[in-house]
């Protein structure tokens, strides 16, 4: 059956232009969350380095090279931000083995489908702030 693929191919297109206008994390947090419910890919882990195979390579090369052209990138707060990413990419990753054994996958994905969804919602109140401040 080609839907499926067509779709994620689909789901990519959307989320690469979402990722271009609000950043690359607001776009992988929407895919994952799509692609755990709609279980095209069961595993909470496959999912995760899955997005962060798709999000290194086209999202983070092509779309640099981009803003780099306009003189849209402030490189000084990008590599502080992109330490502390790093930083965060090794603690998560190892603790997310370690809640995986812990507790097990299915706790596990449901522990992080209820930050993600802490994550939405501050974005939302986000959002929603600064549109009635206007």
């Amino acid at each position: 059956m080609f839907l499926i693929p067509l779709f994620v191919a689909i789901l990519g297109l959307f989320t690469g232009l979402y990722a271009s206008y609000v950043g690359t994390p607001g776009g992988s947090a929407i895919m994952t969350f799509l692609l755990l419910q709609m279980k095209i890919i069961p595993s909470v882990n496959k999912v995760t380095g899955t997005i962060l195979l798709v999000s290194c390579l086209p999202l983070g090369w092509f779309g640099i090279y981009e803003y780099y052209k306009n003189k849209d990138i402030d490189f000084f707060y990008g590599t502080l931000i992109g330490i502390g990413l790093i930083i965060g990419l090794i603690i998560g990753s190892k603790t997310n083995f370690i809640i995986d054994g812990f507790f097990g996958e299915k706790y596990n994905e449901k522990i992080k489908l209820s930050i993600t969804s802490c994550v939405f919602l501050l974005l939302a109140v986000l959002y929603g702030y600064k549109a009635l401040s206007r």
